[in-house]
């Protein structure tokens, strides 16, 4: 019985001694996991007048660019949507002329502009920043095609140059022609104050970003990629500087998109026997589709916590306290917490993982009809890592029943298959410079790489440099977020100011 009570005594002293040794290095990484923020010395922008800068991007806005579904490719030159682009063109010719006599004009496609000012060392690759110019319909259909008090409220004023002491308000305030006009707005302070850039700027605003930019960032893609232009950065819009969204941490947070989630819709259909509703089987076509959706649902695709999402927990975790610092630096034993906490969160599990969200289902005719098909559409968002062919076998794998169909939806009548984007490295000069100019901006900000989970015009540009970047210079709240294709999209004046001076900083530091 001693030599029990020996044993048991020698196993206690091992196992608190390896629960030391766990407790050591867990605190030691911790203490080793420190911030990744660049210095970032101040630099001054430009005088602006700020009525004047609100009153431009307002008179944009006013000018209804919607893109559509299903557009022609080439309209002809009497086209009324196009007519709209043409008269945004003269609109922002006429609110920049320095702009407008200083760099190179050109029409791409229907309706999207690439403008080019030349830099002083041709030797410098050119920097290519992104916009665009189209924006979606301001009324969202509402519930059964009812627009609700506000909506309608809303429509009224979407297009109508609001303006007021504190906000700029309309459709494309936030996505996106606060870009094209902010860009605009800084390349023309900058000339009034003789700037000459070294290096060619070139800015492409595409006309059909909301529905893909096929005819127009494709278009304006393809042109420069004939021409051999390689750019030491593009940068286009996709996150912001957002205040009070990540839990646990109290300082505004810059994620820059490094790369952006691919997109495919994979069609679930089952063909049923018919009949009348009175004499049915044990299972419909809609309840064997039923069962499909539900093993969807329940079969997520795995998570990950490495790729783009270990870089953001890599430069974020550090500006936590030190319990949430201690499980970010420690991911090697506090993985599998991790995952199921963020699988919790829609935005944090869209970070982890592929995603596939039934979105549209169909079938049956009549009430005492059995039906004879039914069908479902799964939109996936697709993680760099994974492919639209791994993500149909995943499905297939998933629903587990030869009576239903699992196929990519035709793109004909839904959307194309987008693989996920390239990942853009975090630690190149650009980015490093890219960072520097948004600290300069936003001071006390955490600038963090990210993964953007919608799509944007960058990824048909990214074959022309290895430096994609996706931030658009905008502090926002949870609420405004909400605002972007919502009701209500608006833009502070003050907001605005700092964005013209964003970009402003930007041309310089690349200089």
């Amino acid at each position: 019985m001693r030599k029990v009570f020996r044993w048991l005594g020698y196993g206690l002293g091992f196992g608190t001694l390896a629960l030391a040794v766990l407790a050591a290095v867990l605190v030691a990484r911790t203490l080793a996991f420190r911030s990744k923020q660049v210095p970032a010395p101040p630099l001054a922008g430009v005088e602006l007048d700020e009525a004047g800068a609100a009153d431009r991007l307002a008179g944009a806005v006013a000018i209804e660019t919607v893109s559509r579904p299903g557009s022609p490719a080439d309209p002809p030159p009497d086209d009324p949507e196009v007519a709209k682009f043409t008269k945004l063109h003269a609109y922002l010719k006429a609110a920049f002329p320095r702009v407008r006599d200083g760099l190179t004009w050109e029409t791409v496609g229907p309706g999207s502009l690439l403008l080019t000012w030349a830099g002083s060392d041709a030797g410098l690759k050119p920097l290519l920043l992104l916009a665009h110019l189209d924006v979606v319909p301001a009324a969202s259909g509402g519930a059964g095609g009812v627009e609700s008090e506000a909506a309608k409220a809303w429509a009224e004023i979407a297009f109508s140059k609001a303006v007021d002491e504190t906000y700029i308000r309309g459709r494309g305030t936030l996505d996106d022609k606060v870009s094209v006009v902010g860009l605009l707005e800084a390349a023309e302070a900058l000339l009034k104050a003789g700037h000459r850039p070294r290096r060619t700027v070139l800015l492409a605003f595409g006309c059909d970003e909301e529905v893909g930019g096929k005819n127009g960032a494709g278009r304006i893609a393809a042109t420069l990629r004939e021409r051999g232009v390689r750019p030491e950065c593009i940068l286009d819009e996709g996150s912001y500087v957002v205040e009070g969204v990540v839990p646990g941490l109290s300082i505004p947070v810059a994620p820059v998109g490094v790369a952006e989630k691919g997109y495919v819709d994979v069609m679930l259909s089952v063909e049923g026997q018919g009949g009348h509703s009175s004499l049915p089987g044990p299972h419909t076509a809609i309840g064997q589709l039923g069962r499909a959706i539900t093993r969807v649902e329940s079969h997520p695709l795995p998570a990950r916590l490495g790729g783009i999402c270990g870089k953001t927990l890599d430069a974020l975790g550090p500006e936590f306290p030190f319990l949430p610092r201690l499980l970010f630096a420690n991911r090697w034993l506090f993985g599998p917490l991790l995952k199921s906490q963020f699988a919790a969160s829609p935005p944090m599990n869209a970070l982890i993982r592929t995603t596939a969200a039934v979105t549209l289902v169909g079938g049956g005719t009549k009430d005492n009809v059995l039906p004879s098909s039914a069908w479902a559409l799964v939109n996936a968002r697709i993680l760099p890592g994974d492919t639209s062919r791994s993500v149909l076998e995943h499905l297939r794998r998933a629903v587990d029943d030869p009576g239903v169909r699992v196929e990519f939806a035709d793109p004909r009548t839904y959307s194309e298959i987008f693989e996920a984007s390239k990942v853009s490295p975090d630690d190149s000069p650009a980015f490093l410079t890219l960072g520097r100019t948004i600290r300069q901006t936003f001071p006390g900000v955490v600038v963090v790489p990210y993964l953007v989970t919608a799509g944007t015009d960058a990824r048909h540009y990214e074959a022309l440099s290895d430096n994609v970047y996706r931030f658009l210079p905008l502090r926002l709240t949870s609420r405004d977020l909400e605002r972007i294709h919502g009701t209500d999209e608006r833009i502070a004046r003050k907001g605005y100011v700092d964005a013209v001076q964003f970009y402003v900083r930007l041309l310089k530091n690349f200089d």
